[in-house]
């Protein structure tokens, strides 16, 4: 049977492809750093792997051989410097008796990022942690934007409030002008009415007074005649 090619890659290409690794020898000494996180912990090489972390899980001493009895489990480890936690997996190599951590930061927030120095581009394409923290940014970007939405839609409500209110004024001054402008039509009228009385009552008056002054005028003389005639 063909046995498949083997593939090393050269540690500045480890370093890139796994750029939140190292690797540590039997005397716990760290000899290889990711490239990221050695920007993050610029002092990991050639200090001891106690003098950086905690093991948090598994609960074992930092030795070696503990390392390597657990090297099935899910390793979390927590720096000494930052708030960063660290979840992967620890692989021996024998041949050189050196334990490789390849694992990446635990962030659930990707405001975290910038507190601890990180962008989204220092995560690997193929760390799954990368697309968890697409995920988390285009939900804070639509979150965001839901916000801004939001913000606007009530403005407008609001702005649509305050027009229905000043149209309700603007309607119930015409109303009044109307009311008053009807007023003063109906006085307008009524005194045009007895305008218009008065001058047909001052012609009337007119018409009945002038025989009357003529028969007036005339009494003294229809007497005189009757009496004459009498």
């Amino acid at each position: 049977m063909t046995q498949p090619p083997a593939f090393n890659l050269p540690p500045h290409q480890f370093t890139k492809v796994f750029p939140f690794h190292f690797g540590f020898n039997r005397d716990r000494e760290i000899i290889q750093v990711g490239e990221v996180l050695q920007r993050l912990i610029p002092n990991l090489l050639g200090n001891l792997l106690e003098q950086h972390f905690i093991i948090k899980r598994p609960n074992i001493r930092i030795e070696l051989d503990e390392i390597v009895r657990k090297s099935h489990s899910l390793f979390l480890l927590e720096s000494l410097h930052n708030e960063m936690s660290l979840k992967g997996q620890m692989i021996y190599v024998e041949e050189q008796e050196i334990v490789f951590f390849i694992g990446s930061p635990i962030v659930t927030d990707i405001a975290k990022l910038a507190s601890l120095g990180m962008k989204l581009k220092d995560f690997a394409l193929h760390d799954p942690v990368a697309d968890f923290l697409f995920l988390l940014q285009a939900k804070s970007q639509l979150t965001e934007d839901l916000t801004q939405r939001q913000a606007q839609l009530e403005k407008a409500l609001l702005d649509k409030d305050n027009l229905v209110a000043i149209a309700q004024t603007r309607t119930e001054e015409s109303e009044q002008t109307l009311k008053k402008l009807q007023q003063t039509q109906t006085q307008l009228i009524q005194t045009e009415k007895m305008s218009s009385l008065g001058m047909m009552v001052a012609g009337i008056a007119h018409e009945i007074n002038n025989p009357v002054s003529f028969i007036h005028g005339n009494l003294t003389h229809a007497s005189e005649y009757a009496q004459n005639f009498l």
